[in-house]
């Protein structure tokens, strides 16, 4: 996927503002020249969530979230970076430049306008086809869950969807017809319930056909659409757009096994299901669920082919738990699937069964002691040999060193015993990629950014454009001080676009240590309003950290004189800052 060209992701910043993104989401109120409301992203009953309008940055106070209208609809939107820019381009009337879209051959649009016209057909014909109804009510199924999900019903002829496209060669490529080897087209879909899956944005991207109880056509009970340009059964899940849409802030997810699972718990009130389409759970599935939602539950049959599956799950899931993740399982009665046991029960009971849901730890390593005789050395050892592929398929992190720490209990050795095991033994699988190291907010934890350069920084991150009057060649000797190497980097990336906004620079930093000092200073200036203070401001602020890097490059060589001889560009160089500082 080719990248977005940076210049395009500074007009779309330029071009939003981040009051009304987030008001049309938070109710904000006006307090002086900011805004507040209370922060969307943890409880709290005082308001500490601010947005600034010259900023163009919100800031909460009690839990440290921040950053830039991109920012804030990747996290409250659970959208993914280059989403959040698309949308933003959209609503700044914006178009994807060429050399940022997709590399390879390019998504013919048509595709997803035969899906739409495919959609409606099915649903026209649905309320004229009584059985069709029937059935859907007789599966609890009422027409406000039916509409929200876009139900249908595809017509038992042969060509009705492939007409209603009006092109065969595109109904064949959206997967919606088949040509056979006589070159005749026909419909894929015929007599079938059907559920239309959708994308992120809502778009039908593929269908889900059942067949009518009775049907005496051979074909499987269940049919979906084959894979397309649009549609690719390893990474999409049926009903995550409409658990989106049901909660912008899900909290959990809860996967099951088919369409009517998803429908018949939303038609309960249990809005946050998903099914995979067809295919075991992939690790492409795990990073989705987890982009929409921190817990994910999965629903098994408790018989032996349930478990094995879980057992399946769990090996996906691994590598995909980086902290703050969680994945549970929930083992259903004998001959019970969500669709039956949530009509028995009812919703109440049912989400009373995800509270209750085994976390994965637990599970795992119930499986690992039905394998080991804890009651002897040998089985204590095999318990270590037997989770070594599970450890080294977690990433670092808390869940891992927990997990690590379990065994080590378990098996009567210590922890540095257990690493010592997992080093020495092959990895039996290649790790997943280490997760990016999450960038510190904590003050603590940064560089020590204090003093007169410090507020050098803050003053440009307030006023960008004050860089374009020291030039790209400014640079002040660091002597090792992190906020004077900070003042250097900022004046180089902002007098290199004279025009940039704090907004902006905020963004071209993102996921980098400078990017997060950046945002740390950022989050507690406040300054003078004025372009005029800034600037005189500024130069009073450098002239003053000019000089005291001066004195403390005295006091270096002015040391080493006495522990030695100073060559002669060291004595020059002492005599020269010496004259300046006497000027």
């Amino acid at each position: 996927m080719a990248l977005i060209p940076q210049a395009f992701i500074d007009d779309v910043i330029a071009r939003t503002d981040i009051v009304p993104l987030i008001d049309a989401r938070v109710p904000l109120k006006r307090q002086g020249g900011e805004y507040a409301a209370c922060c969307p992203f943890h409880d709290e009953k005082t308001p500490s969530f601010t947005v600034s309008p010259s900023k163009q940055f919100y800031h909460c106070f009690g839990c440290g979230a921040h950053g830039t209208a991109l920012g804030f609809l990747m996290e409250y939107d659970r959208l993914e970076f280059r989403a959040a820019v698309e949308e933003l381009a959209k609503q700044a009337g914006l178009e994807l430049p060429r050399e940022a879209q997709d590399a390879g051959p390019q998504v013919d649009p048509s595709l997803y306008d035969a899906m739409a016209t495919a959609a409606k057909l099915y649903q026209r014909t649905l309320r004229n086809t009584p059985a069709a109804i029937d059935y859907l009510k007789n599966r609890g199924v009422d027409g406000q869950t039916a509409k929200a999900f876009g139900i249908g019903f595809a017509p038992n002829d042969w060509q009705t969807t492939t007409q209603a496209v009006g092109n065969d060669k595109l109904a064949v490529e959206a997967g919606l017809a088949i040509r056979n080897d006589k070159g005749r087209v026909y419909d894929r879909f015929r007599g079938r319930i059907m559920f239309p899956i959708r994308d992120s944005r809502g778009r039908v991207i593929a269908m889900g056909g059942r067949a009518m109880p009775g049907d005496d056509d051979d074909g499987p009970k269940y049919l979906n659409s084959p894979e397309t340009p649009i549609f690719h059964k390893g990474r999409q899940l049926y009903g995550l757009y409409e658990a989106r849409q049901a909660d912008s802030q899900l909290q959990s997810l809860v996967v099951v096994e088919g369409y009517m699972d998803v429908v018949s718990l939303a038609q309960f009130g249990v809005r946050n299901a998903v099914a995979t389409l067809g295919t075991a759970t992939t690790e492409n599935h795990l990073e989705l669920l987890f982009r929409s939602a921190p817990t994910v539950v999965f629903c098994f049959d408790g018989d032996r082919a349930g478990r094995g599956a879980a057992a399946r799950a769990v090996e996906r899931a691994l590598p995909t738990l980086r902290d703050g993740r969680t994945v549970r399982l929930l083992f259903l009665p004998d001959g019970e699937d969500p669709d039956t046991l949530v009509r028995k029960e009812g919703a109440e009971a049912f989400q009373a069964r995800l509270a209750g849901a085994t976390p994965l730890s637990e599970f795992l390593l119930d499986q690992l002691k039905a394998e080991a005789d804890l009651g002897s050395v040998d089985g204590r050892a095999r318990l270590v040999s037997l989770a070594r592929p599970h450890l080294q398929a977690m990433p670092q992190g808390a869940f891992r060193a927990g997990f690590r720490g379990a065994i080590a209990d378990l098996s009567g050795l210590s922890v540095d015993d257990v690493d010592a095991e997992l080093q020495a033994a092959p990895q039996r699988r290649a790790p997943a990629p280490p997760a990016p190291e999450p960038f510190t907010e904590d003050p603590q934890a940064l560089p020590n950014l204090g003093g007169r350069a410090a507020r050098a920084c803050r003053l440009i991150i307030e006023q960008p454009s004050l860089a374009a009057r020291l030039g790209e060649g400014f640079h002040i000797d660091p002597q090792g001080d992190a906020a004077v190497i900070l003042l250097n980097e900022l004046v180089e990336t902002c007098a290199s676009a004279p025009t940039m906004t704090t907004a902006q620079l905020s963004e071209r930093l993102r996921n980098t240590t400078t990017g997060t000092m950046v945002d740390h200073l950022l989050m507690n200036i406040r300054l003078p309003a004025t372009l005029q203070n800034l600037e005189a401001e500024l130069d009073d602020t450098l002239e003053l950290v000019v000089a005291d890097v001066r004195s403390k490059r005295v006091e270096q060589l002015t040391a080493l004189s006495s522990t030695r001889a100073l060559n002669d560009a060291e004595r020059r160089e002492l005599r020269a800052l010496l004259a300046a500082k006497a000027r």
